[in-house]
């Protein structure tokens, strides 16, 4: 590393282009926004050169812009071996004195042997409480744990989400890690008036979008708005497309910018997770920047609903989401402090002062 310089850390996040090119449409999520927010936050500070490779969205081969250096790589048309080969020569270009990762793919794998071969550091961002449960595999992911798993254990520096996470990464893996809670950027959120329950995510079996279905018949009365995005299961996104735009009480959207989605945020008095597993979901801080509780079905990263009364957790259990959804709606005063807490509480544990952390694991203990 030469001081004088900076330190030279590059992103490996392929989905992440359009979080820097506004104009490119394409998908992303949580990890992506996460690594983009980041990496735009190190490139205001002097003391680090930041460089992110993202895949082939028809870009050029080298983009720099508002201090970051965008590579492209990975092609669709090209031969899986001649990506890996492109890949390596890239990485080899921006020669970083780190790379980071963030998605539990065999990516990960691939980045551990070029550090290692190159004397390099590699820090791997966990995403998802899946990162730290090895047993936990479901063939829908592709994701082949086994080169994942050799990839982080010889990873320079793991960093969790949560005290969870934490925990399990030391009891599942026998690995350490350190904590840096996500990030959001920290907005006034507009006051309007609250009338829709909203859901926001993808159509993968695990973030069970049919269980909030289910709630919205429960409560004809009531005004739903669904964002799902297609996943993995195609059968699943038309099914649940299909099932929705039956329902005279909910107002279906397949895909919604970043920029507008804070909108639907803001009129929602109730947002409702019922995935089976998360990490810390940007849509639970997009939840308390606007003053809105939580209903999860079962998420709750370190109990922080209940600690901190931001909103209510169901034990797993589609009567109780139910019922719990029904409460909030007839004890508003319930919801509004919920909503304030929540708010309050995303503010102190969320901001970007958070990178700091980062900073420091990359200055004070990883490059010594």
């Amino acid at each position: 590393m030469n001081k004088k310089k900076g330190v030279k850390i590059c992103f490996v996040s392929l989905n992440s282009y359009p979080l820097f090119q506004r104009k490119s449409k394409g998908y992303f999520g949580g990890a992506e926004l996460q690594m983009s927010l980041i990496a735009k936050q190190l490139a205001k500070d002097p003391r680090f050169r930041v460089s992110v490779i993202t895949r082939d969205y028809g870009q050029k081969r080298v983009i720099k812009k508002n201090g970051i250096t965008l590579y492209r790589c990975f092609h669709k048309r090209f031969h899986g071996l001649i990506e890996l080969a492109e890949a390596f020569v890239t990485a080899l270009m921006i020669n970083a004195d780190v790379y980071v990762g963030r998605t539990s793919n065999n990516i990960i794998n691939l980045m551990a042997l070029f550090c290692k071969i190159f004397n390099k550091k590699l820090i791997y961002m966990a995403a998802h409480d899946w990162d730290a449960q090895p047993n936990v595999y479901n063939k829908k992911t592709n994701v082949n744990r086994r080169l994942f798993y050799q990839g982080l254990k010889r990873a320079n520096l793991i960093i969790s989400q949560s005290k969870n996470q934490q925990k399990m990464f030391k009891e599942n893996l026998g690995l350490l890690s350190i904590i840096m809670p996500s990030i959001i950027k920290l907005k006034k959120s507009k006051r309007v008036k609250k009338t829709i329950i909203l859901w926001v995510g993808r159509a993968d079996y695990w973030k069970r979008p049919v269980s909030f279905l289910r709630l919205t018949q429960a409560l004809p009365a009531e005004k739903f708005v669904m964002i799902c995005r297609k996943g993995s299961d195609v059968k699943l996104f038309n099914r649940v497309e299909s099932l929705a735009k039956k329902l005279d009480n909910v107002k279906f959207f397949s895909a919604v910018s970043i920029e507008e989605i804070i909108r639907f945020f803001n009129q929602a008095k109730i947002f409702v997770n019922t995935s089976t597993v998360e990490g810390f979901p940007n849509t639970f801080m997009q939840s308390g920047l606007t003053k809105t509780p939580v209903l999860s079905l079962k998420v709750n990263p370190d109990n922080y609903l209940k600690v901190f009364n931001c909103g209510l957790t169901t034990k797993n259990s589609q009567k109780l989401l139910i019922k719990g959804c029904k409460k909030l709606l007839k004890n508003t005063k319930l919801a509004r402090t919920m909503g304030k807490n929540h708010h309050d509480y995303i503010i102190k544990n969320h901001s970007f002062k958070n990178i700091n952390i980062f900073k420091e694991a990359v200055c004070e203990k990883l490059l010594v």
